[in-house]
């Protein structure tokens, strides 16, 4: 019972604190204009959305229910490996590169979740930063970090 009061308690304060951010960012997406912001707004108002779902879905946790599974567990080692390797990508981008950084997070996550298919696990990131390439680079003519290697 006290892993379920933590996990609902951890739930609200989570909801709370993305409510806040939420309508701190929609303040200024509604202040620009609305050609430039629709999609900020967009974003604004679906995160809105989902964080009120979220408090609401914690306020209907039940409290009496036992913890057997990991989603009771507020710091796993799940958890902190999966934020640290997201925190190793964001200090990779100015380092080496916004591509190749992308390479190795996506492989990273491959591992990470366990993929059987070695081929997938090599593969897969390499056509993401591919796709990622053309659609920044090639379409759309938005800078990405540079690098030392890209």
């Amino acid at each position: 019972m006290f892993m379920s009061l933590l996990k609902k308690k951890r739930d609200l304060i989570f909801s709370i604190i993305s409510l806040i951010i939420s309508i701190f960012w929609s303040l200024f997406a509604f202040s620009y204009p609305r050609d430039s912001s629709a999609f900020p707004r967009i974003l604004c108002v679906v995160l809105i959305l989902l964080s009120l779902i979220m408090f609401y879905k914690s306020l209907q946790t039940d409290v009496n229910r036992h913890p057997t599974d990991e989603n009771f567990i507020i710091f796993s080692k799940k958890n902190v490996l999966f934020y640290l390797l997201c925190g190793l990508y964001i200090l990779a981008l100015t380092k080496i590169g916004f591509y190749v950084a992308s390479y190795f997070f996506v492989l990273g996550i491959c591992i990470f979740l366990k993929y059987q298919n070695k081929a997938v696990i090599f593969v897969w990131p390499a056509v993401l930063c591919l796709l990622l390439y053309l659609v920044f680079s090639c379409f759309l003519h938005v800078p990405t970090p540079e690098g030392i290697l890209f």
